[in-house]
């Protein structure tokens, strides 16, 4: 039988001669851990040997397993660039065939790689099922730190439970079930960040209510019902629209975030609504279609068109004047902040209740100058952000996030969803009475304080009507 010693120098040998490949789909591979386990139970002279186990000799003795993505769990002791830590970091999200997420995993790898991190990639394909089993994987896999968009918010709290049994520090954006704070969940869901929706598609509304002097009879294109960004965004119209009484909103119909499914539903109220002025789009992908549809009709030119998103077509499609203007979220900023997070965790960082919901600032972009300018900034590889710059740990005094970051209060953000709160159900006390008005005041002062540097600021000041005013 062989010795301890010699079983793991035998699998830290594999470790350091294998590559390592980004986590996925099961793999073919995952039949080896039993073996593996067995040489190791027989080799500590015990069985049967538990994950924990395994984890702890990982971290002791390099331990390598050939896992579902094949990721090493030995990489987590190994030192990168100045001495720090390499540890591994998981980005988890939705698809590789769209535009923003490309952007958005840019800005996450890019920021790995200032922080010494090793990089992997969760592509679940819109797949909720398939997001929970690639992060029940994660533990097993040596990771210390997911970024993620949860699929969707059912699925979300799951997803937020499973890591935090893991003890795996998570940021997490876009997608979280009303009344789950991560107060709710644990110390490891460190973050939850998303857009203001209300109020950044109130303003972008209002930007179209404003170019048809207050009045005529607008359509409405939303994305997937259900979904928390697009409930929010449909009450920031219907806030806006509530202050344009001469504004007569055609009932909104859900366009599915797709091109695809948009086309039909627009081409339709096209004909029954061919004294139609405004049309707004949740976001710039069905707003393709709306423009197609409106050339098609003749009509392109005589219908103002506001959008979402500010990827790189929907911006050409403002460069053309064939749309007015878009909501742009940065998706390049979006995935390298939480990296930095993430790292301020790992180093000892422990966030106030009132930094862990976020609102990251947005702005809409409203010409062809502002839209050209925007694009070549947030679209440019590498994104044009210092992302160590925004660590605390590294620059206690002068970090600074490069864009502005709101409080989220989830007494105001959830208010459209008391009719879905859990009986009996009460958020945590850290988010009423003074303690929270205190950590509130201090903590929006002090993001803004700390925004010094905006790479966006030339793009900003070429929008018109207020389009560059950041909403957060």
């Amino acid at each position: 039988m062989a010795d301890g010693g010699s079983v793991i120098a035998l699998l830290n040998q594999r470790c350091k001669s294998n590559r390592i490949e980004p986590i996925g789909a099961i793999s073919k591979k995952r039949w080896k851990l039993t073996n593996q386990l067995d040489a190791l139970s027989n080799a500590v002279g015990r069985r049967p040997v538990s994950r924990r186990d395994v984890l702890r000799f990982a971290g002791a003795g390099g331990l390598a397993l050939a896992l579902g993505g094949g990721l090493a769990a030995c990489a987590r002791t190994e030192s990168g660039p100045g001495g720090e830590e390499e540890h591994n970091i998981l980005n988890s999200y939705f698809t590789l065939d769209n535009v923003y997420y490309d952007a958005y995993n840019k800005g996450s790898r890019a920021a790995m790689g200032q922080f010494s991190f090793k990089y992997h990639q969760a592509v679940s394909n819109n797949d909720a099922s398939a997001q929970l089993s690639q992060l029940k994987s994660a533990e097993l896999q040596g990771i210390a730190g997911v970024t993620m968009i949860a699929s969707n918010n059912g699925i979300q709290p799951e997803l937020m439970r499973t890591l935090q049994a893991a003890k795996i520090y998570t940021a997490n954006m876009w997608n979280n079930a009303p009344w789950v704070t991560p107060l709710d969940i644990g110390d490891y869901y460190l973050t939850f960040g998303v857009v203001n929706g209300p109020a950044t598609f109130q303003s972008v509304a209002e930007l179209l209510f404003r170019k048809l002097d207050g009045k005529g009879k607008v359509i409405q294109i939303d994305g997937i019902r259900g979904a928390s960004i697009n409930d929010e965004r449909l009450a920031g119209v219907a806030a806006a629209a509530k202050k344009y009484p001469n504004i007569e909103m055609v009932p909104s119909q859900a366009g599915g975030w797709s091109r695809t499914v948009a086309r039909p539903i627009i081409d339709a109220l096209l004909v029954q609504h061919p004294d139609v002025a405004g049309i707004v789009s949740h976001n710039d992908d069905m707003t393709v279609a709306i423009v197609e549809a409106l050339k098609n009709k003749g009509m392109n030119g005589k219908v103002v068109v506001v959008s979402g998103d500010g990827v790189p077509e929907g911006l050409g499609l403002i460069e053309s004047g064939d749309v007015y203007a878009t909501l742009c979220t940065h998706p390049a900023w979006l995935g390298g902040h939480f990296i930095s997070r993430i790292y301020d965790a790992l180093n000892g960082w422990k966030p106030t209740p009132a930094e862990r919901m976020i609102h990251w600032g947005c702005f809409s972009v409203n010409t062809p100058e502002a839209a050209a300018e925007y694009r070549k900034i947030m679209y440019a590889d590498p994104a044009p952000y210092d992302w160590r710059k925004m660590s605390r740990v590294l620059n206690p005094e002068d970090w600074d996030p490069q864009n502005l970051v709101g409080v989220m209060d989830p007494n105001k953000y959830w208010a459209y969803q008391e009719s879905t709160k859990p009986a009996g159900y009460s958020l945590p006390d850290a988010y009423s009475g003074d303690t929270w008005a205190k950590d509130l005041e201090t903590t929006t002062a002090l993001y803004k304080d700390h925004f010094k540097s905006d790479p966006l600021g030339k793009a900003r000041d070429l929008c018109v009507d207020g389009a560059g005013d950041i909403v957060t």
